[in-house]
């Protein structure tokens, strides 16, 4: 499988530099860097949001009518996003061509920092010959960290008891589903090692199981 590895850095308000890297086994490393500006209008996020939310709960006239404007604009913009990196200069042309037949089997990350991640949406991009978005032709589409998760410090284990507090969600009260039917899982653990003490947690009260 091949990776396909854009990954997005801001430099200026909505000036963005996307280096362009495909690798893959039997495969060269090719590489490009595009720069590119992109905003949405609040006309457009609000758009977005009404699409992927509000349609799909309620898909009656006038609605369609609305969807089918708003995803002429989607396409047009993910046309653009194509743009943007694949025509930015002879390298990123040259990997676009090497990747067109390979993307079925290539794996596409979007790499980007937690403050850049909502700047422009990737998911749209889209190749203007087939009009279809590389989301829906490529293998794998995800979005990735610029940094490896890092492994959490664990504390060292100790004979005392295990003091767990479990909080669980029962707006019903007493019509919802008992507290030991949630965690009957996480009180068989506790009993089998003789060492836990779980309180539940909800609705302003407090029971403990030890």
């Amino acid at each position: 499988m091949f990776t396909l590895r854009l990954t997005q850095t801001t430099e200026d308000q909505d000036k963005h530099r996307v280096e362009v890297a495909l690798e893959g086994e039997g495969l060269p490393r090719q590489t490009a860097t595009a720069p590119v500006q992109f905003a949405l209008t609040a006309q457009e996020q609000e758009d977005l949001r009404w699409y992927l939310e509000d349609f799909l709960q309620a898909p009656h006239d006038p609605a369609p009518k609305i969807a089918a404007r708003i995803e002429e604009r989607l396409a047009e913009i993910g046309t653009q996003l194509f743009k943007a990196v694949f025509h930015a200069d002879d390298d990123a042309r040259d990997l676009w061509a090497t990747l067109r037949t390979r993307l079925n089997d290539t794996r596409v990350e979007i790499v980007t920092g937690v403050r850049e991640a909502a700047a422009i949406p990737w998911e749209l991009i889209r190749d203007p010959k087939t009009d279809t978005p590389l989301a829906l032709r490529a293998r794998a589409f995800v979005r990735a960290q610029p940094q490896a998760a890092q492994l959490p410090q664990l504390p060292q284990a100790e004979s005392g008891p295990i003091r767990i507090l479990l909080v669980i969600c029962r707006p019903g009260g007493r019509e919802d589903v008992p507290f030991r039917s949630v965690a009957t899982r996480l009180i068989k653990g506790l009993a089998a090692c003789r060492r836990g003490n779980l309180c539940f947690r909800s609705i302003g009260q407090i029971q403990c199981s030890s």
